[in-house]
């Protein structure tokens, strides 16, 4: 009578038991852990993601220069949390940023293309060409304004004032042609002594006046006087 007692007693549990052991079978499934993928290419977390069975889904893009495309830089769930099988995991990843355009500059003064180019995180590099602007203005640029800039600075021509006084090259056995072309844009005028061909270019310098090394001011209407003779 004991042992029958005890059967009833013991039944229901036994059922519980037996039911959830069932229902585990039934319903239940595996589990897995996610795996540290921040740092990594969005490729390469995508195959760490499909061998545990879990998918990837982009929740955000950053943009970052420095980082190469599709970088992940977040995750969720974070690495080493317990999830089910097809799960997603989230991820926040790098883009690069769209390139930056040379802005126009010409006509601008020195400083504010230096600040606005500080602004704008351009790299610049100012060149400067004697021109009778304002000194420290923008007379031409490269690459023009609007076009893509690649990892080579900005180049900036700004004028500069003309110099006070120069020295004279050393003329004798240069063209003559070539001579007064570089004379010219410092309104340097030039005499000429010596056999006459239609041609300049058919001409040889073979003395100056002044000499060579000779300090001229320009603001006295200099002149040199060369002799030359044919080619």
């Amino acid at each position: 009578m004991v042992n029958a007692r005890t059967f009833i007693w013991l039944t229901p549990f036994a059922c519980a038991i037996a039911g959830y052991q069932l229902c585990f079978l039934l319903f239940s499934t595996n589990h897995v852990t996610t795996p540290d993928i921040v740092g990594t290419t969005l490729h390469n977390a995508a195959l760490a993601l499909a061998q545990r069975e879990l998918n990837p889904r982009i929740l955000r893009q950053v943009e970052d220069a420095s980082l190469p495309e599709g970088t992940v830089l977040k995750q969720a769930p974070a690495a080493g949390e317990t999830v089910r099988p097809h799960q997603p995991v989230f991820l926040v990843i790098t883009t690069q940023p769209p390139p930056k355009r040379a802005p126009s500059t010409q006509g601008s003064t020195h400083d504010h293309i230096v600040a606005r180019c500080r602004e704008q995180h351009i790299r610049c590099r100012v060149h400067p060409v004697a021109s009778n602007q304002p000194a420290g203005t923008c007379i031409a640029q490269s690459p023009a304004p609007d076009v893509a800039l690649g990892k080579e600075p900005l180049l900036i021509y700004a004028s500069a004032p003309q110099p006070e006084h120069v020295l004279l090259p050393d003329f004798v056995g240069k063209n003559l042609h070539e001579v007064i072309e570089f004379l010219e844009p410092y309104g340097i005028a030039v005499t000429i002594e010596g056999t006459m061909p239609a041609k300049h270019h058919l001409r040889i310098v073979t003395e100056q006046k002044p000499l060579a090394h000779s300090l001229i001011n320009l603001a006295q209407a200099p002149s040199v006087h060369l002799r030359v003779q044919n080619r």
